[in-house]
């Protein structure tokens, strides 16, 4: 839906999706680290009493899915740019996982 969402205001707004474009990665990132930020403080207790093992299972699913999805674009052949931007979409895509295992 908001693929489709953003393809419907770009065919019907380009001007506008010209003017805003710039700061939407910014605009994501906030957007996901104040959902992961308000998951984990709502489970903090139970992420504590986790310990050691959940901050290593979620720090190795970031590194390799940072590594994995930068790996996956260089061996497609995508040039640099595409390649740090498929990671971080990767990696971004990992935070909320992460969040989910952090609190089931």
């Amino acid at each position: 839906l908001p693929i489709l969402g953003g393809l419907a205001l770009k065919k019907w707004f380009p001007d506008a999706v010209k003017k805003v474009l710039p700061i939407c990665p910014l605009v994501a990132v906030i957007t996901v680290a104040l959902i992961c930020s308000s998951i984990i403080g709502s489970s903090s207790a139970a992420i504590a009493s986790a310990g050691g093992a959940l901050i290593a299972a979620v720090a190795t699913l970031h590194t390799c899915g940072f590594a994995l999805g930068y790996g996956a674009a260089s061996a497609f052949g995508f040039p640099e740019p595409d390649r740090r931007t498929v990671s971080i979409e990767v990696g971004m895509q990992n935070s909320a996982l992460g969040v989910v295992l952090a609190t089931a």
